[in-house]
């Protein structure tokens, strides 16, 4: 389940988890784990795998370009580390967002000092989703990013995260 936050709909895609399950479907959410401990705990038994985007690690950076704290998310994150075995983390890489080698290292260390075995995925910037906004006649908040990240540049963001302990997984999509 992905597609803005599964833990949006709780319910909804407990419905669908547990449907799932019973199927013997394997099943896996793509979230930022901007929720509750009891949303949170309530999918638990019906997720394979989270897919767990980390984006800002310095708690004003994150507020500033999401609006949101990000201290729920870090609390969220290490609970689940502790309670589930199969977690991805993936970093967006926005070129002037979430591309600095400070980002990058902090992100690093925060989840090898969890549990270094947690793969990292660096994930290059989609602008598909800009004509998305115009369609829909929305701002877009990105549209100052114009094109997607070198894939030397993305190699060397891996190894940045890789010096800091951290298992780093190669790119997807």
């Amino acid at each position: 389940l992905t597609g803005g936050d599964p833990f949006d709909q709780t319910e909804f895609s407990l419905a669908i988890l547990k449907a799932m399950k019973k199927s013997g479907i394997h099943t896996a959410i793509e979230t930022c784990l901007l929720t509750g401990r009891k949303e949170l705990e309530s999918l638990l038994p019906f997720v394979d795998m989270f897919l767990v985007d980390l984006k800002l690690h310095e708690p004003s950076k994150h507020r500033e370009y999401t609006g949101a704290s990000n201290e729920l998310i870090k609390e969220n994150f290490a609970w689940l580390a502790r309670n589930h075995g199969s977690i991805l983390v993936r970093i967006p890489i926005i070129p002037g967002y979430t591309d600095t080698e400070d980002n990058l290292r902090a992100i690093g260390r925060y989840v090898a000092g969890i549990e270094p075995k947690i793969p990292i995925e660096l994930v290059n910037f989609n602008p598909l989703a800009r004509d998305k906004y115009v369609v829909l006649g929305e701002d877009y908040a990105l549209k100052r990013v114009d094109s997607v990240v070198s894939p030397e540049r993305m190699e060397h963001l891996r190894q940045l995260v890789a010096e800091t302990g951290a298992t780093v997984g190669v790119e997807s999509g």
